[in-house]
């Protein structure tokens, strides 16, 4: 089996929107808190095609794109690719739980949000 795989899309933080929550005063922090939590995130998108090495036939496709989880203190939003190493390492878990988990059973989904600063 040959595997294909590419990042089609890798879009950074916003990492100036994520400081303004952390610098900005507590009057205007929690609205600039809300408004930077969805848009100072950034996503990662990849695709995926198995091949068969003999014949040359796709015997499989993947594709995914995923945003960074939602954070109470959001540590990784103020650099530009904290999400995206995230993400990685999520698709890397998966990837692993599928490969050893039998057909009958799925694969849970990573959280959309945690409690972990970083």
């Amino acid at each position: 089996m040959v595997l294909e795989v590419a990042v089609v899309q890798l879009v950074p933080n916003k990492a100036g929107l994520g400081l303004a929550a952390w610098a900005a005063p507590l009057e205007v922090g929690v609205p600039v808190g809300t408004v930077a939590a969805f848009a100072d995130r950034g996503s990662v998108a990849f695709e995926l095609r198995a091949r068969d090495a003999l014949t040359g036939d796709v015997i499989a496709m993947a594709a995914d794109r995923e945003t960074g989880a939602m954070r109470v203190i959001d540590l990784r939003s103020i650099t530009w690719y904290g999400n995206a190493h995230e993400i990685f390492g999520q698709w890397a878990q998966a990837m692993v739980d599928l490969a050893n988990t039998p057909s009958t059973e799925q694969v849970e989904h990573s959280r959309y949000f945690s409690l972990m600063p970083w």
